[in-house]
């Protein structure tokens, strides 16, 4: 796949970019979401 320059259309970088401004915190949220789950099926 093109990047998008070709065809005239914008690359989907910008809403990649827009994204990834929310992620860092959601990914630690569920990654101590999934942390929790895996110490509690460890004890059970």
């Amino acid at each position: 796949m093109s990047t998008g320059k070709d065809t005239g259309k914008k690359p989907p970088e910008p809403s990649k970019a827009a994204k990834a401004k929310d992620t860092p915190t959601r990914v630690d949220e569920l990654l101590k979401q999934f942390e929790g789950d895996r110490k509690k099926a460890a004890i059970t």
